[in-house]
């Protein structure tokens, strides 16, 4: 969708552009089927193409709660000024752009639904391209068990909502300096 909204495609025009059936786009889009490979590098190509994957002084927040999510961005962007925050609300999404874009700092909510921030973090992790993310939980749980094993998954570091402004700060300046 970010493809078809940014460069004003219909679902139409992204078939055509990328040569296959309106219907083939729309089950993309539902979630019903997934692109072959071949489809697929052209999507990542296009998607390149539309979100400036050349930058990677990137924050990424990955939360569904919409109002954390744009409060940790704003926090980000006062402590990184340079820098780019994007808020993304879900752990698929989260996972595809930052196999494309791949930031170099993501603040990561534990608790969402379908993927949570430790089956991220995993993913994350199983990708040797992406090992010098740097990524920092973000959580309002106090399930210890929950937050044992999010210490375990090896993010650099735990923060409990709401965060404040200062700790999340200090935290992205040493976020930054771990990936120089």
């Amino acid at each position: 969708r970010l493809i078809r909204q940014t460069k004003g495609y219909s679902q139409e025009e992204l078939a055509r552009q990328l040569k296959v059936s309106f219907p083939t786009v729309n089950s993309w889009e539902r979630g019903r089927s997934t692109p072959y490979p071949r489809h697929q590098h052209a999507i990542d190509t296009l998607y390149r193409d539309v979100v400036g994957a050349g930058n990677r002084n990137q924050v990424f927040i990955v939360d569904d709660d919409e109002a954390a999510g744009l409060v940790l961005a704003d926090y980000a962007e006062l402590a990184l000024p340079d820098w780019r925050a994007t808020v993304i609300d879900n752990g698929y999404d989260a996972i595809l752009k930052i196999g494309l874009q791949q930031p170099r700092i993501v603040l990561l909510d534990i608790m969402m639904p379908q993927i949570d921030g430790i089956e991220v973090l995993a993913r994350i992790r199983h990708n040797a391209d992406l090992a010098d993310i740097q990524v920092i939980f973000v959580t309002a749980t106090n399930d210890e068990r929950l937050l044992d094993r999010a210490r375990a998954a090896g993010a650099l570091a735990l923060l409990h909502k709401p965060v404040k402004r200062q700790e999340l700060t200090d935290l992205l300046q040493a976020a930054v300096r771990n990936t120089v």
